[in-house]
């Protein structure tokens, strides 16, 4: 595919007439064809009697599968229910990525712009300079990644520090902060290296009980849904279009149909009252059966996934003789068996919450399965949690910034 221009001029995408976009021309403007090798292959197909797509998978132009996806997205162009554009673009990231064109047009119809207000918070603050700020947001618009990731991927911000601008942004567009407490809380915030709402507390600042952000950014995380990793990126694209977060895990294919829809139930029934641990417990399960409703009441109190209960047990936290113990007393009365464990005096609440974030990591492969036995002992010991104790051993727990495609 020498010598084939990979990126149509917007002289040539104006000139053209989406209603009457033919496939062939569609083929030439995303780079995969010349007029030139679409003539050839139109030509030979007819004198072979071979479907045309046949023809340009022979010639290594394009198989037949992508033909199917230029079609889809032909279809989309000409019906106007996308631009040209898009669909181009739509086109060469399922060739380079290996993505569904659905999926695709989910990253396209979420364009980033220079409106980025969490950039403008480190400025306000002076975290980053002008200059620094403007080259984020143009990698940002390269990239399609949110500002504030890009200048983390740069280390030129810390994860806390971002993680605490989302939650800083988060409060006063709800109208809880004004933006000038905001910037001042987030300062210090910054120049203490603590987080968010610990400055808040500091300054007696009370909020709502409930957060709807944090609490929904806990249940997902804590009900294994999506990583820590996956959540950041995703929370500062909420913000920036002014939706739920969940929405944009659901846009971008984080989240399917079945998982949005039981999330959004669950989240309704811990408002309501439901107690966390039990949502959770009750949520995992979901996933584990495919997210059949229909399961039997006996099935929500079934114990912690077995990961977690392996990871305490090597990590020398609890013994197998206590597990099963707690088991049987958990089946028994029908309770959830990390209840049973606090209750018996086995393990303390904070020792399984650490565990159960080190599970999180070890299963995104964003930890090595000996630094979680480590860390989960540690926390056990210190009473610390994952995130203490991965500072105090100097341990970072998300990939390198190369990974997350800066």
């Amino acid at each position: 595919m020498s010598g084939v221009e990979r990126q149509p001029t917007a002289n040539k995408l104006t000139s053209v007439d989406p209603t009457k976009l033919k496939i062939g021309d569609f083929l030439i403007l995303a780079g995969f064809l010349t007029q030139e090798n679409l003539d050839n292959s139109v030509n030979l197909a007819a004198k072979m009697r071979m479907p045309l797509g046949r023809i340009l998978s022979m010639h290594g132009y394009l198989d037949e599968a992508l033909l199917e996806v230029a079609l889809e997205a032909q279809v989309l162009v000409r019906e106007q229910r996308i631009t040209l554009e898009d669909g181009l673009k739509a086109i060469r990231i399922v060739q380079s990525e290996g993505l569904s064109l659905e999926e695709t047009l989910r990253r396209t119809r979420r364009r980033l712009t220079h409106h980025q207000p969490l950039a403008e918070m480190f400025r306000k603050i002076s975290a980053i300079t002008e200059k620094q700020k403007k080259k984020a947001l143009e990698i940002s618009l390269e990239t399609a990644l949110p500002a504030g990731w890009v200048l983390l991927g740069q280390r030129i911000i810390s994860t806390e520090l971002l993680e605490a601008a989302i939650i800083a942004y988060w409060t006063h567009a709800h109208q809880f902060l004004s933006e000038d407490d905001c910037l001042t809380y987030l300062r210090i915030a910054r120049l203490q290296q603590t987080p968010f709402e610990a400055i808040l507390a500091q300054e007696n600042v009370s909020l709502p009980p409930v957060i709807t952000e944090m609490l929904k950014c806990h249940l997902l995380v804590d009900s294994g849904l999506i990583t820590c990793n996956e959540l950041l990126a995703n929370r500062e694209f909420a913000l920036i279009q002014g939706v739920e977060v969940e929405q944009v895990l659901l846009d971008f294919g984080l989240l399917d149909q079945q998982a949005y829809e039981a999330f959004g139930k669950v989240y309704v029934e811990i408002t309501g009252g439901t107690p966390y641990e039990d949502a959770l417990i009750y949520i995992r399960r979901l996933k584990t059966n495919n997210w059949d409703e229909n399961l039997p009441e006996e099935d929500i109190f079934q114990d912690e996934p077995p990961e977690m209960m392996e990871l305490l047990k090597e990590s020398g936290v609890i013994t197998q003789e206590q597990i099963d113990e707690a088991t049987k007393k958990a089946t028994e009365e029908r309770t959830p068996l990390v209840k049973v464990l606090i209750e018996r005096g086995d393990l303390e609440e904070s020792t399984i919450n650490s565990a159960d974030e080190a599970q999180q990591l070890l299963a995104a492969g964003t930890l090595p399965k000996d630094q979680a036995l480590i860390l989960v002992g540690y926390c056990a010991d210190t009473k610390c949690d994952i995130a203490t104790a991965l500072g105090d051993f100097g341990w970072s727990r998300y990939p390198p910034s190369g990974s997350n495609g800066n």
